[in-house]
């Protein structure tokens, strides 16, 4: 999982498990929720477990196409009969109408970046090591940057993202 302060915690169980080619899709994965803002956009929800799926239904599909792996239990928008290409506000509040039951745990979620703090994060009593905003707004422009430069093949979701930071402010 990572933490809202962009501080990455890792399982060496779970990756030794994983083998490389799935560790490599959870850490494109994670790095995934950090850019897509969803500790912010998730904050002030009343479900912060369901937060974590709707998270993971954007981000899962992207990861699929950029040819990672992901473990077994990884979620899909066509695990509940969605669409692929919806945000994640419009995943969460399709996830309320099923009414469905989900637990968070530290095996099956993603740490605050997706909403809810895992057990071993910082408490907000001490100082972690993490990221400044101004940091982490370099690197999304640095990434985004990157990935309009790029001549591969980048998914759609991520291509909007990419140009959502690098858009100019609209002032009203």
């Amino acid at each position: 999982g990572t933490s809202k302060d962009w501080v990455l915690y890792w399982d060496p169980e779970a990756t030794t498990k994983w083998g490389v080619d799935i560790t490599a899709g959870v850490l494109v994965h994670e790095l995934l929720h950090l850019l897509q803002d969803h500790f912010d956009r998730f904050k002030d929800v009343d479900n912060k477990d369901i937060a974590n799926i709707a998270g993971d239904l954007t981000i899962n599909p992207a990861v699929a196409e950029m040819g990672f792996k992901l473990p077994a239990n990884g979620m899909h928008p066509d695990l509940f009969g969605f669409a692929g290409n919806l945000t994640a506000e419009q995943y969460y509040n399709e996830l309320k109408k099923l009414k469905i039951e989900y637990k968070y745990t530290l095996e099956n979620g993603c740490g605050s970046c997706s909403g809810r703090r895992i057990e071993i994060e910082n408490d907000g009593d001490a100082k972690e090591v993490g990221r400044t905003d101004a940091e982490k707004r370099r690197v999304k422009i640095l990434i985004a940057q990157a990935i309009g430069q790029s001549r591969g093949s980048v998914p759609g979701s991520i291509k909007r993202w990419a140009g959502a930071v690098l858009a100019k402010p609209k002032i009203s």
